[in-house]
Parts: structure tokens; sequence; C-alpha cells
């Protein structure tokens, strides 16, 4: 599996699993994307990111060896100050769910974790982690 393979089938889980369902089609910024429409400041809005780490050899002998990359996908989550965080929790329930232990081809995905940031400016901002592997027969 390609690293664009890998980011694609990662990228379109979410986008199909999360953005779809939640209503967030104008609300999430990729990578080298514009800020989204929806972040005026009014809106909750996201930022998605897949972050490949360290690749290994994780078997090798017999006829064929396994490489293996680690890395995990970050989800940003911004409300507005002053509306609560009920929504964001919302998501960031979504996204848990939808990537718990569920693997999509050679990706395998471990537990979401959350870390709640606080105020960033005028918003309030939770990030969740979903850490990842992928297994390449070479």
């Amino acid at each position: 599996m390609s690293h664009a393979t890998m980011h694609n089938t990662i990228r379109n889980r979410f986008d199909v699993s999360v953005v779809v369902p939640q209503s967030l089609t104008n609300a999430v910024q990729y990578d080298n994307t514009p800020m989204p429409s929806d972040a005026t400041g009014e809106n909750l809005w996201c930022r998605f990111k897949v972050i490949p780490a360290e690749s290994s050899v994780a078997e090798f002998g017999g006829t064929t060896n396994t490489k293996r990359t680690v890395g995990f996908a970050s989800v940003q989550i911004f409300a507005p100050v002053h509306t609560g965080t009920n929504e964001a929790h919302v998501l960031v329930d979504a996204i848990k769910t939808v990537f718990r232990g569920d693997p999509d081809s050679d990706i395998t995905y471990g537990e979401a974790s959350e870390l709640n940031i606080g105020r960033s400016g005028k918003y309030w901002q939770i990030n969740v982690s979903i850490p990842f592997r992928y297994d390449v027969q070479a």
C-alpha cells in the first residue's frame, strides 16, 4: 500500500462516516486547503490530518517480509467560545465510534483519544488522535 492510498483510505473513512452524517461538508479543513466556509467564528469546524510516523520491518524470513508503518490521524475540533461543548463532544463520540477496532484493508486503528485543549482564540478546541498502523507484504 502506498502512502497516498493509506492517506486516501483514512480520509475517505472520515468523510463517509463522520463528515457526511454530521453535516460537516463545509466545515472541514484538510492539508493544503483553504479554511472551510463554516470557520467564521459562529459555527463548529474541524481540521483533519493524517500523520504517518515511522516505518520498520515487522516480520522477515520465509518468502515474504512485512513492513509496518505507524502513525495517527488528527482531528482538531473548534467550537465557538461561549456556546458550550456538547456539539463538539457529540463529534468526538462519532469519531471514536467510526474508527474503533474496525480495520480498512491493511490499516488497523487503535483506540482514539481525546485531549481538551481549551480556549484557542475565539474557539474552544478539542483534539482527537486516532492511532493506526498498516502492513505491507514485500
